[in-house]
């Protein structure tokens, strides 16, 4: 009658050897995995970062969206006011909140604005900027260099652009 046979169980010459891993090739896939690791890292570092900047776009335009919409469909003025992605931001229509964002804080924020309510936007009941009109946010994750920037025109129409703000 046969014995059942292990796998990695083998005879050679009489002697019984165990098969499986040496030491030193353990130690040179785990050399292998570190190397390969360390080259990716910092494409993964740039990604993210760029992914918290379309994040940071998304939230900042569909804020605006939603002001502008809300005051056509609402036929009143509704605000939007961005002075910082480090706290909840919100879209009001009178003192009624309508919607609150939550932070961003990964992402810096600056604004080239025509006029001194920079970061503040007021959609009337026809959807235009009553005022911040022509304002350009530009959103930014400094540390890896990407930079997205908003545009907001008179409309109420946002443009982004990658890069820098001009």
């Amino acid at each position: 009658m046969g014995t059942a046979r292990n796998p990695r169980h083998r005879r050679h010459g009489g002697l019984a050897r165990w098969q499986g891993f040496t030491l030193i090739e353990m130690m040179v896939t785990i050399a292998l995995v570190a190397i390969f690791s360390s080259l990716a890292a910092p494409s993964f570092r740039e990604m993210i970062a760029a992914q918290r900047a379309k994040a940071a776009v998304s939230a900042v335009s569909g804020a605006l969206w939603l002001a502008r919409s809300e005051a056509i469909k609402r036929n009143t003025p509704v605000g939007f006011s961005l002075t910082s992605l480090d706290a909840p931001w919100d879209v009001t229509a009178g003192t009624t909140v309508l919607h609150t964002e939550q932070a961003l804080p990964a992402v810096s924020l600056s604004y080239k604005a025509p006029s001194d309510g920079a970061g503040s936007f007021q959609f009337n009941e026809y959807g235009r900027l009553a005022a911040g009109g022509g304002s350009v946010i530009e959103l930014a994750v400094a540390k890896v260099g990407i930079y997205r920037c908003v545009a907001v025109s008179t409309t109420g129409k946002t443009d982004v652009v990658e890069g820098k703000c001009l």
